[in-house]
This record gives structure tokens, sequence and C-alpha cells, in this order.
């Protein structure tokens, strides 16, 4: 399974989205969605969630596709 920015855009194409379509149903602008989806510009939290319903991605895998990378990031927990 591919995740990050290049994951959004196989799961357009799995389910058939333009870009126009997708962003419609965000309530995104065509370039605006373009823009995010090729890293030119980052998502605010209401665009991530409004896509993440489009495209049907669960909210425990929404870090994945949004944020390439720290998915893999282990938090350290300091030690008492």
């Amino acid at each position: 399974m591919q995740t990050g920015l290049i994951g959004l855009k196989g799961l357009m194409r799995e389910r058939g989205l333009t870009y126009r379509v997708a962003a419609l149903r965000a309530g995104m602008g065509v370039n605006t969605l373009c823009n995010k989806i090729n890293g030119k510009s980052a998502f605010t939290a209401p665009e991530m969630e409004a896509l993440a319903m489009v495209l049907g991605i669960p909210s425990g895998q929404i870090v994945r596709y949004f944020f390439p990378g720290m998915d893999r990031v282990k938090a350290e927990v300091p030690q008492d």
C-alpha cells in the first residue's frame, strides 16, 4: 500500500476520482488540491479531514497519507 502524498493520488485513481471531482466533494478549489497533493503547499486540518472523508481514509490512517514518514517515527517516552 502506498502512503503519503503519492498514496493520495493512488486512492483517487482507485476510486475513479479526478482532481476536479475530489476537490468539489472536499470543498476545495481544483488548483488548491493539485498544489497540495503535489507538495507545493500544505493541507490545513479541515482540508485533510474533508479529503480523508472523500477518499474513505480511516481517521487512524490520516497520518500515513498526509504526513509522509511520520508514521514510522517512534515517540520516546521519558523514564522516571
